[in-house]
């Protein structure tokens, strides 16, 4: 197996895509730079199955684990303060690669995309009064082809609700009343 140097003078495996993709990399204990005397040994082979064995390598995986998330802020943040990338973009991408690798273990077959949907005049105004105009707003800031069919319907929405408030009958302490009261959505108005 070859060896590369990591940050900080540390020497690790390379990992070829072929090794990933058979499955076939065999993880070992690589020295660092600052890691401790005690750090624990991965188990020997010795001892296939054993509790012992299993909980050493689980404390071998765990140590190597926060290593590699200690170096990975490191080297975001050195790529920020460069100027190279911007941690939003880098999540943005994790996020995008997520849940592309869901759409593809889970794959549907929709005639009909959510787009789709709402680009139907009735239905996104519909799910806009439904939903209230915040969580339309939301869901026009989330999904870029819905952002149109969002906006159209939210002017819809204005043209349906009431630019009043009605009240109607009521009762005064000593009788029933039967009358309508209309108040202007705002004092000045009226």
């Amino acid at each position: 197996m070859r060896r590369c140097l990591l940050p900080h003078g540390a020497v690790g495996p390379v990992m070829t895509a072929a090794a990933w993709s058979e499955g076939s990399f065999q993880s070992e204990q690589v020295p660092t730079r600052g890691s401790s005397p005690g750090t624990p040994k991965p188990p020997p082979s010795s001892c296939p199955g054993s509790l012992e064995c299993l909980g050493r390598l689980v404390e071998s995986l765990s140590a190597r684990f926060q290593r590699l998330e200690v170096e990975h802020a490191a080297l975001r943040g050195c790529l920020e303060e460069l100027g190279l990338l911007s941690l939003e973009a880098v999540d943005v991408r994790v996020h995008k690669t997520n849940f592309a690798a869901a759409r593809h273990a889970h794959p549907c077959s929709w005639e009909a995309t959510l787009t789709d949907v709402l680009m139907t005049r009735e239905l996104m105004l519909q799910t806009a009064r439904c939903a209230g105009p915040l969580a339309a707003r939301t869901l026009g800031a989330s999904c870029r082809s819905s952002a149109g069919a969002v906006e159209l319907a939210l002017a819809g929405l204005g043209n349906l609700a009431p630019r009043a408030l009605y009240v109607c009958g009521g009762r005064d302490g000593q009788r029933c009343l039967n009358s309508v009261e209309r108040l202007p959505p705002s004092p000045r108005e009226g």
